[in-house]
């Protein structure tokens, strides 16, 4: 390389960020591409180019494809920088591509290109928009790739578990009976073997394993070594997930999901297993008041006021069914971001069971600024949770939102004392502090409505 090339070189790794600085600084001895002073001139306008670029750009040059990127590059390369810089490919990459860009002597671009990457501690399902193109030397000859890439990972992984939320929203409500529920529920999941490599749908039964019933009654649900339920799939992970499905305030059956070894157990993952079985709780709970509606249906019509009234004595079983019919209980991580989803599912409980639009709202709000007490001032909650508990009555609808925390002090004039005020203006309201954490009360007399709608119009 002459010295123009070798200065413009130093040149780019002087304004190349945290990439070139590195490259200036580095041994180069090891690397097959050897020192920066003797790489070839097309590599030297090459790199210049890249260690400026704000795209996420990574070069592989030579026969054994030496990898070279910038600093946008570094979301991608994870916990495996520096390690990559000036080594062969293969210590990242698969080289599929980079031999049909090399022997065709033709550019490459796909877009949401798959690729398993270990770059985070683990094998890693990633996707990319990739464009590909030749490095020619002066006698045209291709001696390297330039690659500018975008990750849209997040993306496709989101809009994936957006078509599965999908499917059981739209799917689940045909579903006749449990088993059909069951089925319905593995037939979607099935569908997205990538999230779910491996899910079960379990109601409450003596076929039910005692582990799964264990896991499925702690406030969050719990885990289980895979194996327990089925040979693990080779893409899921060792530990399962048990998820409880709620009907009311009852824990009536589980979800077990073998999650895939894959992806990272993150929020975004956890989420949408929350949302799903969401789903299938509603779908049951609507099979639960179906159930109740047809078996009213055949009732004398002075037994059904006594039902309906709780009138007179009553078996556990009808008490348990009434109690389905018209509770509400949901526990969520303490996280603002939950407050959008409480709100939606307590509309639809109190829209569903007849509670006026006026009443509906004026609750909604009340609860929506409890919840946000509850997830603001615990201090060292015992657990990072709020649960919120509704039921209906004849002539009121009872909230009740507790934490497991102790509130810290209100600061004068604070947010939390017109939050109170708040709900005290839409509701009665009544607190109460205890060792296990704090249960905020709200009751809201409700005007005479078109009754219990307890399936869908």
């Amino acid at each position: 390389m002459g010295a123009e090339a070798n200065s413009a070189l130093f040149a780019a790794f002087e304004r190349g960020g945290e990439m070139g600085r590195l490259m200036r600084e580095m041994d180069w001895k090891d690397s097959p591409l050897g020192p920066p002073g003797a790489w070839p001139e097309e590599l030297v306008t090459a790199v210049s180019t890249m260690l400026v670029s704000g795209a996420q750009t990574i070069i592989f040059f030579g026969p054994e494809y030496c990898s070279l990127y910038n600093d946008a590059y570094l979301a991608v390369t994870g916990s495996k920088h520096p390690a990559p810089v000036g080594r062969p490919a293969q210590a990242m990459w698969a080289e599929e591509l980079f031999d049909r860009v090399h022997e065709r002597d033709a550019s490459y671009f796909a877009a949401d290109h798959p690729f398993l990457v270990e770059r985070h501690g683990f094998l890693e399902e990633t996707y990319f928009d990739i464009s590909y193109d030749p490095i020619r030397r002066r006698d045209d000859e291709v001696t390297g790739i330039f690659c500018i890439v975008s990750e849209t990972t997040f993306r496709v992984i989101g809009e994936r578990r957006m078509r599965t939320l999908s499917a059981l929203a739209s799917r689940l409500p045909d579903s006749r009976d449990e088993s059909a529920l069951v089925g319905e529920a593995a037939a979607v999941l099935a569908e997205n073997m990538a999230d779910l490599p491996f899910a079960r749908l379990i109601f409450d039964s003596p076929e039910m394993p005692a582990a799964v019933r264990e896991a499925a009654m702690t406030v969050r649900g719990g885990t289980i070594p895979l194996r327990e339920i089925t040979e693990p799939p080779p893409t899921a992970a060792e530990q399962a997930l048990v998820l409880p499905v709620m009907v009311g305030a009852n824990v009536t059956g589980a979800l077990v999901v073998g999650v895939s070894r894959l992806l990272a157990l993150d929020r975004s993952y956890r989420d949408f297993l929350e949302l799903a079985v969401a789903q299938i709780s509603r779908a049951a709970a609507n099979l639960r008041a179906d159930e109740l509606e047809r078996a009213a249906a055949n009732l004398p019509a002075g037994e059904l006021q006594r039902v309906a009234d709780l009138a007179g004595p009553e078996s556990g079983q009808q008490r348990a069914e009434h109690r389905i019919a018209r509770e509400f209980a949901v526990r969520l991580p303490a996280e603002p971001t939950r407050l959008s989803l409480l709100r939606r599912r307590l509309e639809d409980f109190l829209t569903g069971h007849g509670v006026a639009e006026a009443d509906v709202f004026d609750v909604t709000v009340a609860v929506s600024e409890a919840a946000a007490n509850a997830i603001e001032h615990p201090v060292e909650p015992a657990e990072p949770v709020i649960t919120v508990e509704a039921s209906i009555e004849d002539d009121a609808v009872l909230v009740t939102v507790r934490d497991t925390g102790s509130w810290r002090p209100a600061a004068e004039g604070g947010y939390r004392g017109r939050g109170l005020a708040l709900i005290g203006a839409l509701t009665e309201l009544s607190v109460a502090r205890g060792p296990g954490g704090t249960a905020v009360t709200l009751r809201r007399p409700i005007s005479p409505g078109p009754g219990p709608r307890l399936s869908p119009p």
